[in-house]
């Protein structure tokens, strides 16, 4: 009883000694760099026209406030999209779900850029601020869509706080949708790198997560992307509640973009994950800047952008470096 005690008791120092190393660490930062914190960056304006893009490979990231929605061009007549935005839906008429939609946004986006043809598109996973907008997409005739990638949803995924959400009614519009217009699904989602166009592409948390402590996040997936000698790491809800960013950070590398994950909300952007990919680009999806993220990110010095208050942007994959710029006029109004 007493070594269990005594083991109990060693268990429990340990464990305060992590936490006070940590947020020590964070302390420091913020003391170091409190005066230094990277602002939000002033970018260049790109004009878009009908002309544009060219062969560049790019990720544009749409204008979607806290919700996302990035468009991958990898050249030619190579397109792919990675979620697809927060929906007016609310079938369940939860307050907190009652958020505005950008649908009509997105889908004139898609036509104005890629003609309608999309290679594949990825649902990331089942929140509707994430995949809400697909089946508005989807019906759309205009629209053509080689594969969706996009794991099967379990009721096991859920924690607490999702119970009154609509995870599991907007994958089975995003299902059933695609099936309408005779569109390919893949549930098993592949591991392995794949080409799209000048982009090599490899998907990443790619396993079922199941009853783990950040519900539906915790099933996310990345894309890892590069072109050019360049290389990004779209996070999607990734976070560090289940100790997910420490497990794939190894695996993720060193990159020069990073989409931060979580839209900045506090447990994404883990201290040892951000200084391990040592991003020298950070794009937040996001109504406006989290400053707590935004601490954690200042000792890699990336540059900070946030389409809610920057609008849609465009990051060109050069092989000098990355090129982010403002798209103006918005993609919607091209």
């Amino acid at each position: 009883m007493k070594k269990s005690l005594k083991a109990l008791l060693i268990c429990i120092v340990c464990i305060a000694v992590a936490v006070g190393g940590y947020f020590g660490t964070l302390s420091l930062i913020w003391s170091s760099n409190k005066d230094e914190m990277l602002p939000v960056y002033a970018l260049p304006a790109v004009a878009v026209s009908t002309d544009t893009p060219t062969d560049t490979p790019a990720i544009y990231f749409l204008n979607t406030q806290s919700s996302d929605c990035m468009l991958i061009y990898g050249g030619g007549d190579h397109w792919a999209m990675v979620d697809s935005a927060e929906d007016n839906d609310n079938p369940k008429n939860v307050a907190s779900l009652d958020l505005p939609g950008y649908e009509d946004y997105v889908l004139t986006c898609v036509k104005n850029l890629t003609g309608g043809k999309l290679d594949w598109v990825l649902g990331t996973h089942c929140h509707s601020d994430h995949i809400g907008g697909f089946d508005t997409l989807f019906a759309d005739p205009a629209i053509t869509v080689g594969t969706v990638y996009l794991k099967d949803y379990s009721m096991k995924n859920k924690n607490g706080i999702e119970d009154s959400w609509d995870n599991e009614i907007v994958w089975q519009q995003m299902v059933d949708a695609a099936a309408e217009r005779g569109f390919r699904v893949v549930s098993d989602i592949p591991s392995e790198p794949f080409a799209l166009g000048s982009f090599t592409v490899q998907f990443l948390n790619t396993e079922d997560r199941y009853s783990l402590n950040g519900g539906e996040n915790d099933n996310s997936i990345g894309t890892l992307l590069e072109a050019n000698g360049q290389r990004a790491f779209l996070s999607a809800d990734i976070n560090n509640t289940s100790f997910d960013e420490w497990r794939l950070a190894p695996v993720i590398g060193d990159i020069d973009l990073l989409k931060v994950g979580h839209h900045g909300h506090v447990g994404s952007s883990d201290v040892i994950f951000v200084n391990r990919l040592d991003p020298e680009f950070a794009v937040f999806t996001a109504s406006s800047l989290t400053t707590f993220t935004a601490m954690k990110l200042s000792p890699t010095k990336a540059k900070l952008y946030v389409t809610g208050t920057e609008g849609a942007l465009r990051a060109d994959f050069l092989p000098e470096g990355i090129a982010v710029s403002q798209i103006t006029p918005e993609l919607s109004l091209v």
